[in-house]
């Protein structure tokens, strides 16, 4: 009996197909899933083309009952992924930063043009208005734009 007729490595290479497509859930690209539906697709088509109608009509039953329990697992799979976490809480934009406007401070690093600078004792990521500015420069908050603070230096 050559391979293809034997029903159980017809079940066997469709078990095969759907844990490959499962397995396309975690580890994101397309040779997995493509080599598992190969093997689905291969295993109805090999059953029907044997003579194995039965087995052809029930691999195939399987297949189109595996689509929505795929996508649902799929769905779970991402919403697991994507989601916040009880302990994880999402951070705004820091609030209060129009205190600094008009005040001066000192940079911390290079803006190139962003960087950090002391304000008032704070550290502050800052702007740099389209110049680069060297550490230990003197600068003034000239505008704070929702969460960016810009500088420029300060003369002399």
């Amino acid at each position: 009996m050559p391979m293809v007729d034997n029903p159980v490595f017809l079940v066997c290479l469709f078990g095969v197909g759907l844990a490959a497509i499962c397995v396309e859930l975690f580890i994101p690209g397309i040779v997995v899933g493509l080599f598992g539906l190969g093997c689905v697709v291969g295993s109805i088509v090999m059953s029907y083309s044997s003579g194995s109608h039965v087995l052809g009509h029930v691999l195939l039953g399987c297949g189109l009952a595996f689509i929505p329990v795929f996508f649902l697992l799929w769905l779970h799979v991402l919403s697991r992924v994507f989601a916040l976490k009880s302990s994880q809480k999402a951070t705004a934009a820091p609030d209060g930063q129009q205190e600094f406007l008009g005040k001066e401070g000192v940079t911390l690093t290079t803006l190139r043009p962003s960087g950090a600078a002391r304000i008032d004792g704070t550290r502050v990521d800052v702007v740099a208005r389209g110049v680069m500015i060297e550490p230990n420069v003197h600068i003034q908050v000239v505008a704070v734009e929702g969460n960016r603070v810009v500088v420029e230096a300060v003369e002399g």
